[in-house]
């Protein structure tokens, strides 16, 4: 697979990408061989960046993800897989065909890529975790006693040298349940966390900021039965899709923009901390995302995703190799 994704991107003119070491592709592909779902959430409620953060990673990253909502039995008449290696060329090719997932795979500021392969005698299920390479932290995002800070640099041509624009947005998650096969099979998409929180050097208060609605499989009850074919499977994706398209674009909303009790630029280097006791108030236990923002190539662009569980246990079963 990482074959077939570099040559794509020597051809489109972007250089190759090497593998990473992130172990959270594999998990959520193993994963959702054993649960019968393809969807960038996963069985104990986990987003992408959520899996990501637990098995140790920090960049920006992006995810695709391709199988079925639905597990083919031996005596429901289907072939066999008879090669893994066409089973890869067959995932790759639907990704090449989906304009978004090719935006991924032939994405410039990509350096990194984590694969998940999971199949049966009847199944496949393949991830893809794209990241970037443009954050080093010293002190990885951590709230502790209501105060977020971090520390660390920036790296390969990117910095936080951006005047008035923000560099930290924070997202909030409610915390993650275990769902139902029939609750995955019913959405169309991931959904973005809640936009909560700016950091800022120029006093507190809100600011007017987007959000764009989403249908959650929280949104769905728990009793939604499973797809019962293939056919189903696709089928209610094809409904969950129409769904999500009728919500139409992006909504207002209103953002609290916290004070920044530290915020340190020097060169490469940075250092950060705000006190989020309002906003943990305000929203309580979940998952909180730390969204940094930085230039690359003379463009604002998001260098680092990072969930905190806060509140609530973390997660097991995602622990980085080193």
């Amino acid at each position: 697979m990482l074959a077939l994704i570099n040559e794509a991107r020597v051809e489109a003119g972007v250089s190759p990408l090497v593998m990473g070491d992130n172990r959270a592709a594999q998990i959520h592909a193993d994963n959702s061989l054993e649960n019968c779902i393809s969807s960038h959430w996963s069985i104990d409620g986990l987003t992408p960046n959520m899996r990501y953060s637990l098995a140790g990673g920090y960049q920006a990253a992006n995810e695709n993800v391709s199988g079925s909502d639905y597990c083919r039995l031996r005596d429901q008449g289907y072939s066999a897989i008879s090669s893994a290696a066409e089973e890869v060329r067959r995932h790759m090719k639907g990704w090449m065909d989906s304009p978004g997932h090719r935006g991924n795979i032939l994405k410039p500021r990509h350096s990194k890529v984590n694969i998940g392969l999971a199949w049966d005698r009847y199944n496949s299920v393949a991830v893809q975790q794209f990241e970037g390479d443009y954050i080093e932290y010293t002190v990885l995002p951590a709230i502790n006693g209501g105060v977020l800070s971090m520390e660390g640099k920036v790296k390969n041509g990117a910095n936080l040298e951006h005047g008035n624009h923000t560099r930290v947005q924070i997202f909030h998650y409610p915390p993650p349940q275990q769902l139902t096969q029939g609750q995955i099979a019913r959405v169309y998409s991931i959904c973005l966390g809640q936009k909560v929180a700016l950091l800022s050097y120029r006093g507190a208060g809100t600011v007017e900021s987007t959000w764009r609605p989403c249908l959650s499989p929280y949104d769905v009850s728990p009793d939604a039965p499973a797809p019962t074919s293939g056919y189903a499977a696709h089928k209610l994706w094809e409904e969950a899709r129409t769904r999500y398209e009728s919500l139409g674009g992006s909504v207002p909303i209103t953002v609290a923009r916290v004070q920044m009790s530290r915020f340190e630029l020097d060169g490469d280097l940075f250092a950060v901390s705000a006190d989020l006791g309002d906003v943990l108030e305000v929203h309580g236990p979940g998952v909180y995302e730390m969204g940094v923002w930085g230039i690359l190539d003379g463009n604002v662009a998001l260098i680092s995703r990072y969930s905190n569980f806060h509140g609530i246990p973390r997660p097991g079963g995602y622990d980085p190799l080193h």
